[in-house]
């Protein structure tokens, strides 16, 4: 090469390069430098979709705060005020004179406590108090308070006792959020890979386009060169026309670099502006950072089974297994009897005030009214805590369908569906170690092209150098430079792309065994932004 051509070639590619980023990004705009870490950064700070699996994460948890309000307590408060008259059936009505039947007015208040437990049990506590005003003459306390107090158990010997519906929805409500957040977690893994390889993809293009741009200005380097030999008579003219096609020839594949090199950019725009009138879209900016070295090659067999402990998408399909274990289990259970011990113990209270009119139907009769049963309220709550009047029982409740058809069907329904869920992650992980040893295979196979790129480039520039050197003796022509020229620039794109490809191999590799996010410092907020 010429003296006159080193001096001019660095200006010349300077220009055209910055002739390609005006063009690209706006005329006098600044460019920004842009790490990869900075696109990460925007990209999930901004992209729809990881907004849209945060707020999954939220309903999630609302859903297995629903399921536990099964086991919440339940208080139940009625009142009401009644005032009847009853058809009787009977020799001794007690009616006043003049009416069928007597009145009854009252005035209740009654308050019951459920809850049922995660054994199956189910608690109930009741409490209510009456006024009852009757003009019945056979009633000896009139008004009458009556006060009750009591408490019943309820627990599953059988169907119902091991699992039941309360308990399979908050297990599979549990796991619901799991399965959220293992999402949430494959989703930012991907948007990571997705940014790192359409950074490095603007990288290669423009590279390819820097490299292009440089072939290009040899050319015209070597076009100018020819024009100062025929100026000086020592070059026939018609040398001039095979730099003037290869300048055409180099010119097209720069355009088309150029094209790639916008589709390119256009596609990591869309990873990080997340809306269509996000400044992103306009701002110009640098790549910053440079490939980095390949980790050195680990076992393949390593490899895989780090990502069968890792990847996020084994974890769903274990969850989505639980869920469908669940089912069985409670299919199952409804095949069985269904059999409650129940227990219950009330207490009952009576007092109120003598009946005027009072009428003793036996001629001679002594009616004795006993003197704990006169008074108000409190008297009837004092005879509560005398335990005068008990109630208790224990006994059985037994349900026993016949065919259980449908419960039998569920089961077979849900032992298949368990199975299927089996059969998902063994088809699963085949293929996520499928995805793991093409990744290494590919990252290896980078390596190998990019250490034989590196020996062909510098064989190149070797080879153009002597080419130049016969060609200022007279001992070469146009054609052989330019064809030297061509090689090296074929060779500089190969040793480029390489690297590159090494780069986006290491992150597929990365990706495929699930330890993208832990090398790249990203930690998983569940209740704030990605950080």
């Amino acid at each position: 090469m010429t003296p006159l051509v080193l001096r001019r070639w660095p200006l010349m590619v300077a220009c055209a390069a910055l002739s390609w980023l005006v063009s690209a990004t706006g005329v006098g705009a600044q460019p920004t430098p842009l790490t990869l870490a900075d696109a990460t950064a925007r990209a999930l700070e901004r992209l729809p979709e990881v907004a849209i699996q945060r707020d999954a994460i939220t309903i999630a948890a609302q859903g297995e705060m629903r399921a536990q309000a099964a086991y919440d307590p339940v208080l139940r408060l009625d009142s009401r005020l009644r005032s009847r008259t009853d058809p009787l059936n009977t020799l001794f009505v007690g009616a006043p004179e003049g009416a069928l039947a007597p009145r009854v007015n009252s005035l209740v208040g009654s308050a019951s406590w459920t809850r049922l437990f995660e054994s199956g049990a189910t608690v109930t506590g009741s409490a209510s108090t009456s006024l009852e005003d009757s003009t019945s003459r056979f009633a000896l306390l009139t008004p009458a308070y009556l006060t009750s107090v009591g408490i019943e158990v309820r627990q599953p010997l059988l169907a119902g006792r091991r699992f039941d519906v309360q308990r399979r929805a908050l297990k599979v409500s549990a796991l619901d959020v799991s399965r959220s957040r293992t999402s949430l977690e494959r989703l930012i893994s991907e948007t990571v890979a997705a940014v790192e390889r359409a950074y490095w993809a603007v990288r290669a293009t423009r590279d390819d386009v820097r490299i292009r741009e440089q072939s290009l200005a040899l050319a015209e380097a070597q076009r100018e060169d020819t024009s100062v030999r025929i100026d000086a008579g020592t070059a026939a003219e018609s040398d001039i026309a095979a730099p003037q096609a290869e300048i055409a020839r180099r010119r097209t594949d720069l355009v088309r670099a150029r094209d790639e090199a916008l589709r390119a950019d256009i596609g990591l725009r869309q990873l990080m502006a997340g809306t269509a009138d996000s400044p992103v879209w306009t701002m110009a900016f640098d790549l910053a950072d440079e490939p980095p070295a390949p980790p050195p090659p680990d076992q393949v067999d390593r490899l895989v089974a780090d990502a069968l402990e890792r990847r996020p998408e084994l974890a769903d399909v274990d969850a989505a297994r639980q869920i469908a274990e669940l089912d069985t289990a409670l299919a199952r259970e409804r095949t069985r009897t269904q059999l409650d011990l129940i227990a219950a113990y009330h207490l009952r209270g009576l007092a109120g005030g003598d009946n005027a009119d009072l009428l003793v139907p036996f001629p001679g009769a002594v009616v004795t009214i006993p003197d704990a049963q006169r008074g108000g309220l409190d008297d009837s709550l004092q005879t509560l805590a005398t335990h005068r009047f008990s109630d208790v029982y224990v006994g059985v409740s037994l349900a026993l369908p016949l065919g259980r058809r449908a419960a039998k069907a569920d089961v077979v329904a849900a032992t298949l569906a368990e199975r299927r869920t089996h059969l998902l992650r063994d088809q699963l992980a085949q293929r996520i170690a499928t995805e793991v040893r093409t990744a290494a295979a590919v990252l290896s196979a980078a390596r190998d092209r990019h250490d034989a790129a590196t020996a062909l480039e510098t064989a190149a520039t070797d080879l153009l150098a002597a080419e130049q050197a016969r060609f200022d003796t007279g001992q070469s022509s146009n054609f052989f430079v330019l064809q030297r020229q061509t090689e090296l620039a074929q060779a500089s794109l190969a040793r480029t792309a390489a690297r590159l490809d090494m780069t986006r191999a290491t992150t597929e590799v990365l990706r495929a065994t699930g330890r993208l996010l832990e090398r790249r410092g990203i930690a998983l907020d569940l209740k704030g932004p990605v950080r």
